[in-house]
């Protein structure tokens, strides 16, 4: 789909909105942008190059250096930002320092396509140092003259592997999930690739970045890690290690995360020995959107890693 969606298409001439689009009914386009003509090719083949997709999301993006610019506002004419809670000020992610400007290419864009001729795209203009990124994510339709923008928002997630998708929250609404990685930099390390999940609902045409209450405690936004592992020296001087596997579903309008912990005990003097391996939990713990934030029971994964903090980490 992405080759496609680059098509150049010459001597079309694009009419980008001008200003943000405030509409009075719900369902008018958040911020509309058509190609001129009555019924331009786009419309027909549903297909345009990578720098009018940034130009449609993008307010005053310059599509010959392919580079946002300095206070980059998405089309409606909000900041392209994500808004961290003070008790997480100093959260790696909340603190990522953003990287030095660099020309945009079709890999820093992300297509889905969705149910009813709808399509998902989230355009990266920032890469942070954390290996997250942070750009404009859009549900749009085409229509008969053109592209209409029926939902907008700001996501910061990891930029690579980037997958996209709606699904139902409770009975008329939805959400989006935004599966991404983020990998090692340095050459020739044996760390996995990290894997994370993220909900945004879709509010008003809006999608936000909603808050996560796990156990009374706001965790910053409802994005969370679908594998992770931790390692611990025991008295005896085995190492144990412990494995996480979560997996994100839906049911009737709930989103549900299945997770799974395993834990294996290794003596590392005598690698002839067979490790001891055990499952520790496994539990389904139900995300109740509720005033604009999900609310959840504490992990067992939370659970796991604050009842073994007085043992001595092994090292990740």
């Amino acid at each position: 789909m992405r080759r496609s969606m680059m098509t150049m298409f010459a001597g079309t001439a694009l009419l980008l909105a001008a200003g943000a689009c405030k509409p009075k009914e719900r369902d008018l386009p958040i911020c509309p942008s058509m190609v001129a003509a009555e019924r331009a090719s786009e419309a027909d083949t549903q297909t345009l190059p990578v720098d009018v997709w940034y130009s449609v999301l993008v307010r005053n993006f310059n599509r010959m250096a392919m580079e946002p610019p300095d206070e980059p506002r998405e089309c409606s004419g909000r900041p392209i930002a994500v808004t961290w809670p003070e008790n997480l000020k100093d959260d790696p992610r909340a603190a990522a320092r953003p990287l030095d400007k660099r020309r945009l290419t079709d890999a820093d864009v992300t297509f889905t396509q969705g149910e009813d001729g709808a399509l998902l795209v989230w355009a990266r203009i920032q890469d942070l140092g954390n290996g997250d990124a942070l750009g404009p994510v859009a549900l749009v339709r085409w229509v008969e003259r053109g592209l209409e923008v029926r939902g907008i928002g700001s996501v910061q997630a990891p930029a690579q592997r980037a997958r996209l998708r709606l699904e139902p929250l409770g009975e008329d609404a939805k959400v989006l999930v935004v599966e991404s990685e983020t990998c090692p930099k340095e050459q020739g390390t044996n760390k996995p690739c990290s894997r994370e999940a993220q909900l945004l609902p879709l509010v008003e045409q809006r999608f936000v970045s909603a808050p996560m209450i796990e156990d009374g405690v706001d965790i910053g936004p409802a994005r969370f890690l679908l594998s992770d592992h931790f390692e611990l020296t025991l008295k005896d001087g085995w190492i144990r290690r412990y494995d996480l596997v979560r997996m994100l579903k839906f049911e009737k309008g709930v989103p549900i995360v299945d997770e799974t912990i395993r834990s294996k005990d290794c003596d590392p003097k005598n690698t002839a020995t067979p490790c001891e391996e055990r499952i520790d939990a496994a539990e389904k713990r139900p995300l109740v959107f509720k005033d604009g934030v999900f609310i959840a029971p504490r992990s067992a994964w939370t659970r796991t890693r604050l009842e073994n903090m007085t043992q001595v980490p092994a090292g990740d």
